[in-house]
């Protein structure tokens, strides 16, 4: 994972799995098995989001501490609510991860 993200993408990788997969796919490719039972559409594929790519990590981890709607079309969930920051940080240095792999 990157150095300049306080966080562990690989405990970052079992959040994802537990709470984001279901929407946003294993690999973050945007096609989860509930996302069409709670999304009117399919949510960003996290491997080929330009905004992502701008690696704006401070963003980022505001938009899951919070939640957001107007980052990708549906409501990111406010996860700070549940999760600790150095937690959220872990989905910030996952969600890095899955930037870099090949859609």
């Amino acid at each position: 994972e990157p150095p300049h993200i306080p966080g562990s993408a690989r405990h970052g990788a079992g959040l994802y799995e537990r709470l984001c997969a279901g929407c946003h796919g294993p690999a973050g490719q945007g096609h989860g098995d509930v996302r069409a039972f709670i999304l009117d559409q399919d949510p960003i594929d996290l491997r080929r989001e330009p905004i992502l790519g701008e690696r704006p990590w401070d963003q980022l981890f505001e938009i899951l501490d919070v939640g957001e709607d107007r980052f990708h079309g549906g409501q990111t969930p406010a996860w700070g609510r549940i999760l600790d920051d150095a937690e959220v940080w872990d989905l910030v240095a996952h969600n890095a991860d899955l930037r870099d792999q090949p859609p």
